[in-house]
C-alpha cells in the first residue's frame, strides 16, 4: 500500500470524525432549543377552553405543581407555573381547560 493511500485513508477517517462529531452537537443543540421557556405571554394567550392537560403542557411545557382532587365523579387538576410577576393556574376538570388565572408580564 502506498503513502498515499494511506494518508487518504486516515484524513478520511478523521474526516469522517469530525462530520458524525458535528451531527451530534447539532441534535443535542436542536433537542436542547425545545427545551427553553415556554412560559410566555404570546403561549399564554394560545390556551383555550376545553384544551386537554397535554395541549396545555406542550405549549407551555411541564408546569411547576400540578394538583389533583376528586369529588363526586369528577376530576380537577390545577397546573401550576411560576412567572416572574405571579403564579399562573390552569385549571381542567376531567382533562379538559375551564379556567386560566394570573398573567405573565409581555416584557
Amino acid at each position: 500500500m502506498s503513502w498515499h493511500l494511506i494518508a487518504t485513508s486516515i484524513l478520511m477517517k478523521k474526516l469522517c470524525e469530525k462530520v458524525v462529531c458535528f451531527a451530534a452537537i447539532c441534535a443535542i443543540g436542536l433537542s436542547l432549543s425545545s427545551c427553553g421557556p415556554k412560559l410566555s405571554a404570546t403561549n399564554l394567550a394560545k390556551i383555550d377552553p376545553g384544551m386537554s392537560a397535554q395541549q396545555v403542557q406542550d405549549i407551555l411545557g411541564k408546569p411547576d405543581d400540578t394538583h389533583d382532587e376528586h369529588a363526586l365523579g369528577f376530576v380537577g387538576t390545577r397546573l401550576t407555573y411560576h412567572a416572574k410577576a405571579s403564579d399562573v393556574i390552569i385549571v381542567l376538570v376531567n382533562n379538559k381547560v375551564i379556567s386560566v388565572r394570573g398573567k405573565i408580564d409581555p416584557n
